[in-house]
């Protein structure tokens, strides 16, 4: 899965919804909200230069008009970086409904209801992001996650079988599918593939 990173101009003022010219102690908030959003979108990790701020986040808004998926699906994974859970959360289903053939939103829309608990919103986002990208390993690992915490245990394991042989998700697909074989009572096939994800 990809996004291409828009090519965004580093704005010298920005317009309000008014008309006006968005304030001079705006414009760090601002220059944080671009940072972000250029940031590659698989990346967990925040880097300190582009922490987002509650004002940033305000300023991302005008992009959702426009359509700019990208930009918002990035400040959504920073913002769950960040820790700032619920508000990512808004700004992943913005981004997936907005990129509705995009599989990268999907999954993080999908990846963060499941840690906010909305489980029937994630196996959703999470559906979708396999069908729009089959071979991405990570989302069949968490829809096997998902699964398992269903009582699901065939369609876990056979997300998780699909997760163990896609990249960079085999070991998450080989560590699930032997938490299946335990749940039914084969140890000897749980150990195989436990070694097999190490």
């Amino acid at each position: 899965l990809s996004a291409s990173v828009p090519d965004l101009p580093m704005p010298t003022e920005r317009r309000s919804e008014t008309g006006g010219a968005v304030a001079a102690c705006d414009a760090a908030a601002w220059e944080a909200a671009w940072r972000a959003a250029r940031l590659p979108a698989w990346s967990l990790e925040p880097a300190p230069e582009y922490l987002p701020t509650v004002r940033a986040v305000e300023l991302t808004r005008p992009w959702t008009r426009d359509g700019d998926a990208d930009s918002i699906g990035r400040v959504a994974r920073q913002l769950h970086a960040l820790g700032r859970t619920e508000a990512a959360f808004d700004h992943a289903v913005i981004a997936a409904e907005l990129g509705q053939e995009k599989a990268l939103w999907h999954y993080w829309a999908g990846l963060i209801a499941q840690s906010l608990g909305k489980v029937v919103g994630a196996k959703a986002e999470l559906e979708r992001a396999a069908e729009l990208e089959p071979d991405y390993g990570v989302t069949h690992a968490r829809l096997g996650e998902i699964y398992f915490e269903e009582n699901r245990l065939e369609l876990a394991d056979a997300a998780y079988a699909r997760a163990s042989d896609r990249p960079p998700a085999e070991s998450l697909g080989l560590r699930g599918r032997a938490e299946i074989a335990l749940e039914r009572g084969d140890a000897a096939v749980a150990l195989e593939l436990i070694d097999a994800s190490i």
